[in-house]
């Protein structure tokens, strides 16, 4: 235990020297105290430097912040009247200051603005100290942009190297971490677990993209999302038949009391289905009603060899249409004599027929 603790504290002892000098601590006239990174000056912005486009430039100002460890946001932009922007802030994240709240049981105010709301605000921490570290972009013609002003200095210190996963920049969560957790699930892997094997197989922790907290977050989202359709989704996923059993119970309540996936709706496939449906239950059923699957019809018989076969009259009664054309089943006269003898419990067969 004592070992590993010797590593432990040289290990933070080593990332500690490495803080340091990963910065220069300035300090003006007015002893306040402005961090300036430590960094290449192939990847440190410098005022003039042009870039292609906007894009690029805005993406070699984020590659630097995340050089010398901090985050960044887009501010104020400015456009001509076609449309072409002329101005673009990027700033540190730690820039501004929240605004100043008063709350009560009733409503919330905001000071600076003298504004009511009765919707209460969640008490949220913030970390904007003013910062005033950006670089600022200006049109340069021809597409291109250029750096028209460059502030290194940070009145807040840097973040360090083992909290860069939780750094707003690199915390993406995306398509492939959601496929990750909800494949993991599956399989009974929880949020937890996800993240830290989603972390070994990518190198470590801060190689993730996003927190432990943001995992438990995604398993929370997929459990809601597929909530009550999960056999569906596994279904349609792997291209396979649902097929219930649905039964009446003691109530005269319809009940789901067993369901099988097929690949195929063949007689082959029916067959297994019902071999494994005898098997379970012990017993052949009584009666059973189907719809008017031919695959299902032969198989039937096959394996019940008691057990009384009948179609579903839904099934039946969707097909008339179809059987007598179109305007025989929309005569009403035809529809009620029809279903006055295929409703009726009290005609037997031959006066049926």
């Amino acid at each position: 235990m004592g070992y590993v603790l010797a590593i432990l504290v040289f290990a933070l002892k080593f990332e500690f020297a490495c803080e340091v000098d990963s910065y220069r601590l300035d300090t003006s006239p007015g002893l306040t105290k402005y961090y300036v990174p430590l960094c290449e000056d192939s990847v440190k912005p410098s005022v003039g430097k042009v870039f292609p486009d906007l894009d690029t430039g805005v993406a070699f100002y984020t590659k630097y912040a995340s050089i010398v460890r901090f985050d960044v946001r887009l501010s104020h932009l400015s456009k001509c009247a076609d449309g072409t922007i002329v101005w673009r802030y990027v700033l540190c994240n730690r820039e501004g200051h929240k605004h100043a709240v008063c709350r009560d049981k009733s409503s919330v105010a905001e000071l600076d603005g003298d504004v009511e709301s009765s919707v209460k605000k969640r008490r949220r921490f913030s970390n904007r100290v003013g910062c005033g570290a950006c670089a600022i972009f200006r049109y340069g013609g021809d597409g291109t942009y250029v750096i028209h002003r460059f502030e290194e200095r940070h009145n807040h210190s840097l973040t360090s190297v083992m909290s860069r996963q939780f750094r707003k920049m690199n915390r993406k969560v995306g398509p492939g971490h959601m496929r990750f957790v909800a494949d993991c699930g599956i399989v009974n892997i929880g949020p937890v677990q996800s993240f830290r094997l989603f972390g070994e197989m990518f190198g470590g922790l801060a190689n993730v993209g996003a927190t432990s907290l943001e995992f438990q977050n995604i398993k929370r989202d997929v459990d809601a999302f597929s909530a009550g359709v999960d056999a569906q989704m596994i279904t349609n996923r792997y291209d396979m038949v649902f097929t219930p059993f649905t039964g009446v119970n003691n109530h005269k309540k319809s009940i789901t009391f067993g369901a099988g996936l097929l690949k195929k709706e063949d007689i082959e496939s029916y067959v297994w289905l019902f071999e494994k449906f005898k098997e379970a239950m012990g017993s052949e059923p009584v009666l059973v009603v189907t719809d008017q699957d031919p695959a299902m019809r032969v198989a039937f018989p096959r394996v019940f060899k008691e057990a009384k076969h009948r179609f579903f009259m839904w099934h039946i009664m969707s097909k008339v249409g179809d059987k007598v054309g179109p305007s025989l089943s929309k005569n009403e006269t035809f529809r009620s004599k029809l279903n006055s003898v295929v409703w009726s419990h009290y005609l037997e067969p031959a006066e049926f027929d």
